[in-house]
């Protein structure tokens, strides 16, 4: 792949991440349903130690080794020096550059232009950010992170690549469970893969000096993996295990003798709420046409694009079984539940390595082609998406800001909720308005 006309990708890769976040941080109040719930969480973690704070009698201390923990790490840290409510919009800020560097570098080790990382900040726009969930989010990165620096050890084991690996996947594991347990799945697929090939070219005959074992790449695949799997195994039996003693003492969850109650959609109910999970962000048909015109996109680059057969396809096998498995995992396990209809939008993730256009100086004309059509997709969604962020926060936010000015400090606050939709965007974006409170004024609320 030639890297003549990379530093414009990088220009505009750039652009649409500074034009993402910008919309994120200059609207505070987000369409999110469960922003609010996860304020609060990172409120409680930020202020639990504070002399005067209200949570030690109401809450468990979070334990940092647990799931789900690290964007309330991370925003506590941040919260030294602002609000909560700021360090959280940071934290997740942040992870947004993070998820468009970490599509560049996958794209570069498989080959592919980093082009296809422009639309990376809009896809996050997606079933799993109006639905607010943040740790999810947080976690966006790391998943696709994992995915480059696994296909490195697999080509060449080394110490340092499988302790990068192995970081990855502890982090990824406290950042978010279902993130870390799908990547696992997709990982051991594609070390499947690898060790068949390697076996394959073993008992030809062929590539031998040049091609680990199979015994090795399998070690070094397991090693990195074990840190994360003794962490999960260990969270799993405080928080869900006999004779739990934290997180979900009071939860109620079940076995594998018993399938750990899952609950599936039949095929025929998947297909029918598939579009609910793909475009259902806004009240109009911006997300519709945008998912249609990034769909377009990546067609066109896949037709556009031949003469890959050697170049990794990791990225292309983890969009194919991420969405694929929306129709076979389940929707609900006992205490549970948005399992599969998760998948949709995850698999958005991978999306960029369809959309990347053939190098300039094989087909020039058919990488302008693609180009343009990334760059305008990407405009029409930013330009929509803010005409509708703006509309939100001046008819249906209005007021909130100078209310929790208003409000005192450190007291308890009881709310009702009367209409947590919107006319402009999909799910209930007031769901948690009152947390705001928390995160604002280190309250608590009813």
């Amino acid at each position: 792949m030639s890297r003549a006309h990379e530093p414009w990708a990088w220009v505009a890769v750039t652009a649409s991440t500074a034009v993402s976040i910008a919309l994120f941080v200059g609207y505070p109040f987000q369409p999110m349903q469960d922003l609010g719930h996860h304020m609060a969480i990172a409120a409680i973690v930020a202020d639990y130690t504070h002399i005067d704070s209200l949570y030690p009698a109401i809450y468990e201390a979070m334990n940092p080794l647990q799931a789900n923990s690290l964007l309330y790490s991370v925003a506590s840290g941040f919260a030294r020096f602002m609000t909560v409510t700021h360090a959280v919009l940071l934290s997740l800020a942040l992870s947004f550059a993070a998820l468009s560097l970490t599509t560049a570098f996958a794209l570069r080790q498989s080959r592919l232009s980093i082009w296809g990382a422009v639309l990376t900040p809009a896809l996050v726009h997606s079933l799993i950010f109006v639905a607010g969930f943040a740790n999810l989010l947080f976690a966006l990165p790391l998943m696709v992170l994992a995915l480059p620096l696994h296909d490195a050890l697999l080509r060449r084991p080394t110490l340092g690549r499988g302790a990068a690996l192995s970081l990855t996947l502890v982090l990824l594991f406290l950042a978010h469970a279902h993130a870390f347990l799908w990547v696992g799945a997709v990982l051991a697929v594609l070390s499947l893969g690898a060790f068949t090939r390697a076996a394959w070219r073993f008992l030809r005959a062929t590539q031998i000096p040049t091609t680990p074992g199979i015994f090795l790449q399998g070690s070094a695949a397991l090693g990195a993996a074990l840190p994360s799997l003794f962490l999960f195994a260990s969270w799993y039996h405080r928080t869900f295990g006999a004779g739990r003693t934290e997180g979900g003492v009071l939860a109620s969850t079940a076995g594998w003798s018993s399938g750990f109650g899952a609950s599936f959609r039949t095929l025929s109910e998947s297909v029918r709420d598939l579009p609910a999970f793909v475009f259902n962000t806004t009240q109009d048909d911006s997300d519709l046409n945008f998912v249609v015109a990034a769909a377009v996109v990546a067609g066109v680059s896949v037709v556009a694009c031949p003469g890959r057969k050697r170049a990794p396809r990791f990225m292309q096998v983890a969009f194919a079984l991420t969405f694929a498995s929306y129709f076979f995992l389940p929707e609900g396990l006992q205490g549970h539940d948005i399992v599969a209809s998760r998948q949709p939008a995850l698999a958005l993730l991978f999306l960029p390595a369809l959309l990347s256009p053939p190098a300039f100086t094989r087909a020039p004309r058919r990488h302008i082609c693609v180009v343009a059509m990334l760059l305008a997709a990407g405009v029409y969604h930013f330009a929509t998406w803010q005409k509708l962020l703006h509309a939100f926060d001046l008819k249906e936010i209005a007021g909130l800001p100078e209310v929790l000015a208003a409000a005192p400090p450190r007291k308890r606050l009881h709310h009702v909720k009367l209409d947590p939709g919107s006319a402009f965007f999909g799910w209930r974006p007031m769901w948690h308005v009152e947390k705001f409170y928390m995160s604002s004024k280190l309250g608590q609320t009813a």
